[in-house]
């Protein structure tokens, strides 16, 4: 039997089955709710009928082994191991065991026998690799915002936006059309986008009718969500052969004849 001893938090980044995780976040007082141990190299103080620990319930954490292996985790104290990580996972606290931000828990599981979901039935990976822990941290949905356009020809122009990713891939495309039903879109030359700050994006437009009024709006997407920036309009300017006729329209021709009788003077 190995050595007994108190766990402040663990979060196992491991698989259990496609159902349910293989993955213990714990506080100083109670296992968190719906996280599951591997009975095979764990046992607790306080069980139910399967032998996993009942939730809401301080229990301890005994070695069956001495030579039991515990991989891509987060473990207070520190524990041997491929992945193994030994950092304050940065819950969000008053009892909710989601992954802030900063958690050095993001993106550093393991998608050896990881399931599909998360606890909460979340896709994983959402994001550049698995999250330790129950919960899948879930990026936010990019921030997005239309611009006017700029360089307008008669048959061309630049649809321009900005896009803050929110620090997870992020594509981006422009919708554009005569009308606010758009039909047509193009993407961004940026795109794909990363990182967490508001970056410029832009597509060129060619082949456009003159003297025309188009409607367009940015759009991102990225694991979170799809948002989209406000519609904004412009106009295309005459075609050089409109222009020529307008400052050189045709002048109607008339002719008129009028008949006045002779008379001698």
């Amino acid at each position: 039997m190995g050595e007994r001893r108190r766990i402040e938090w663990i979060s196992i980044g491991i698989g259990l089955s496609e159902e349910i995780n293989r993955q213990v976040a714990k506080d100083k007082d109670h296992c968190l709710p719906s996280s599951f141990v591997d009975r095979a190299e764990y046992s607790a103080t306080t069980s139910n009928e399967s032998g996993l620990p009942e939730f809401g319930h301080p229990f301890d954490i005994t070695d069956f082994y001495s030579d039991s292996v515990v991989t891509y985790s987060d473990v207070e104290g520190g524990r041997n191991g491929e992945g193994n990580i030994r950092s304050d996972p940065l819950f969000l606290g008053g009892g909710d065991y989601h992954l802030t931000a900063s958690s050095p828990c993001i993106d550093s599981g393991t998608s050896n026998g990881a399931p599909s979901t998360d606890i909460e039935g979340n896709l994983r990976p959402n994001g550049h690799g698995y999250d330790m822990g129950a919960y899948e941290y879930r990026y936010p949905p990019p921030a997005i915002t239309t611009h006017c356009a700029t360089s307008v020809t008669s048959s061309s122009a630049t649809l321009n936006g900005e896009v803050n990713p929110g620090d997870t891939s992020t594509f981006v495309w422009f919708e554009y059309g005569i009308s606010t039903s758009y039909g047509s879109s193009v993407t961004a030359s940026q795109s794909p986008l990363s990182g967490t700050t508001s970056q410029t994006v832009s597509a060129d437009l060619t082949g456009l009718m003159p003297n025309s009024t188009y409607h367009f709006r940015a759009y991102a997407t990225n694991s979170a969500a799809t948002a989209y920036g406000s519609d904004f309009s412009f106009r295309t300017s005459y075609a050089a052969t409109q222009i020529a006729e307008l400052r050189n329209p045709a002048t109607p021709q008339f002719r008129m004849q009028l008949t006045m009788p002779l008379t001698d003077r």
